[in-house]
């Protein structure tokens, strides 16, 4: 019988990227399907789309508007598109990876590999939390013009592909891995205010106006980091967790115990 899904999270090593023996294969494998060809498939297919729109982004701007193409990079959408881009890339080279050395079925623990598979869950992490929270915080704060097809994208379409890879992959989640996004969240919040001291602007957003309202800008900041990262990786780990009760539900798809 297995343990509930949330039982075997709050432990130390989790922090890290640990995995029990079965859960390695999980990594190169849908939820649904056994069968990494089908995997790198989908791997394809969502690479093409999101690297397509990261293309058209800075081809667009570049052209067309190259000065708001170097400032829409102080802005956290453009950070949350990036780290998408960066996450897709890097699961479509594990999920090539997976069917390349894949041999009678074992699982793969070259050092290299290993890498890539860490590299990736960390932005796996990231993308799905930066995604939720720009996606919230434009349509329910930010938005001040008629949204562009751009927009949408990152906006909607970002969360839209976040929520169908989290019930696609098989690899599991941890609770623990919210640092990653709290990480990346200080480091934004750091490089707003290295902007501020270097000139370039003191009010990326208008709530967060360092030469104005530096109080509200740092806690806007400690609430972000925090709340934000909590909320946005909790909601994903509540996807993933119907995701197993789904997956247990299904007679075809024997799935591993989670790690102890």
């Amino acid at each position: 019988m297995q343990r509930p899904t949330c039982s075997s999270q709050f432990k130390l090593r989790n922090f890290g990227f640990y995995t029990s023996e079965s859960e390695n294969d999980l990594f190169y494998r849908t939820e649904w399907n056994p069968s990494r060809r089908i995997f790198l498939v989908y791997r394809v297919v969502t690479w093409a789309y999101q690297l397509g729109w990261w293309m058209a982004y800075h081809i667009y701007f570049g052209i067309y508007e190259p000065t708001t193409l170097t400032t829409t990079y102080l802005f956290l959408t453009t950070w949350a598109f990036t780290f998408s881009t960066i996450y897709f890339t890097l699961a479509l080279a594990l999920a090539m990876v997976g069917v390349i050395d894949q041999k009678d079925g074992t699982t793969i623990k070259k050092q290299s590999t290993k890498a890539l598979r860490d590299s990736m869950w960390v932005f796996h992490s990231v993308m799905q939390t930066f995604n939720v929270i720009v996606t919230v915080l434009y349509w329910a704060a930010f938005r001040s013009n008629p949204p562009i097809a751009f927009s949408y994208h990152t906006h909607g379409i970002n969360v839209v592909l976040s929520v169908i890879d989290v019930f696609v992959v098989a690899f599991p989640m941890r609770l623990f891995h919210v640092v990653y996004p709290f990480t990346f969240s200080v480091a934004y919040f750091t490089a707003t205010l290295i902007f501020h001291f270097a000139g370039v602007t003191s009010a990326v957003y208008a709530l967060i106006d360092w030469a104005n309202h530096p109080g509200l800008a740092a806690g806007i900041g400690v609430a972000g980091c925090t709340l934000g990262c909590i909320i946005g990786h909790s909601f994903f780990f509540g996807l993933y967790s119907l995701r197993l009760i789904l997956s247990r539900k299904s007679s075809s798809v024997v799935r591993p115990s989670p790690v102890e």
